[in-house]
């Protein structure tokens, strides 16, 4: 069941309204799966005492980039993603077109062992959106997940590793 574009309209002014549509949708679309892994993630930052979240992705040449956020801000990233310049990253976005989200993948979720055990620091792998919600064709993660969908429409089996 799709969510009505009225509903939305209520959550922001005209310029707001694709996000808030994206919001709502994210939420509606959200399963039992997804809230347990996330409920993992807010309760494993909580008992292994992490300060800073560090939320990686790739540009287009597959070289790491990322920023941190805190511990404080990781709900609201879960749900609604955190905004960041496309443009600044290589293969991204033009000037005009360069807002972009980092949604953070729950199941990705791991403390980095070379950082000390008290103030520790996590880091999520992040699906990088639109601000209409939309996948971003370029996002290497996104280009991935769309190829191996279509090896296993054709009956193959691929295995992937950095």
């Amino acid at each position: 069941m799709p969510i009505a574009p009225h509903r939305c309209e209520a959550l922001g002014d005209r310029d707001s309204r694709p996000f808030a549509y994206a919001i709502a949708r994210r939420r509606y679309l959200m399963t039992d799966n997804h809230a347990a892994e996330r409920e993992y993630v807010l309760r494993s930052a909580r008992d292994f005492d992490v300060k800073f979240i560090r939320l990686w992705f790739t540009d287009i040449l597959g070289h790491l980039k990322g920023f941190a956020i805190t511990v404080d801000d990781l709900e609201d990233a879960l749900e609604l993603g955190v905004g960041f310049d496309g443009a600044a990253i290589e293969g991204y976005s033009r000037e005009e077109e360069s807002d972009m989200r980092a949604f953070p993948d729950p199941t990705t979720f791991s403390l980095l062992p070379w950082r000390p055990r008290r103030n520790a620091v996590a880091r999520m792998f992040c699906d990088i959106r639109t601000p209409r919600g939309e996948p971003f064709t370029g996002d290497p993660r996104q280009v991935l997940k769309r190829n191996l969908e279509r090896l296993a429409t054709m009956g193959y089996i691929y295995y992937v590793g950095p």
